[in-house]
């Protein structure tokens, strides 16, 4: 949504490295990151799309290359990672993101996050 993209851009010129795994089954992946977004990050600034299979949330994305965009990016693009990490680490690793992003948004009083 265009408001997930105004969160994401609000916050990009304070980060070097980039994650995006935003996908839906059955669907292409939703953009995150376009054109006015990647601008906003610093130079030599790596973004890594695990998204790229369903074509990817980053602008410019290309399975299982790396892409040098604008102001020294690069665009790592993963295709079917997701599948090649066992259930357990995958598992482990939401519950970290989700522990990281709580203690990073909550703390700033717009976002609330509900434990299952």
């Amino acid at each position: 949504s265009s408001d997930a993209i105004q969160f994401i851009r609000l916050h990009l010129n304070q980060e070097t490295i980039v994650i995006t795994a935003a996908r839906s089954v059955g669907e292409k992946s939703p953009v995150l990151i376009d054109e006015i977004s990647l601008e906003k990050l610093p130079f030599d600034s790596v973004i890594i799309d695990l998204a790229t299979g369903e074509g990817g949330n980053v602008v410019g994305s290309q399975s299982d290359a790396i892409v040098k965009a604008k102001n020294g990016i690069s665009i790592m693009n993963i295709s079917g990672y997701p599948k090649t990490v066992p259930y357990e680490a995958s598992q482990a690793y939401g519950k970290c993101l989700f522990n990281l992003l709580e203690e990073i948004l909550s703390s700033c009083g717009e976002i609330l996050l509900e434990h299952e």
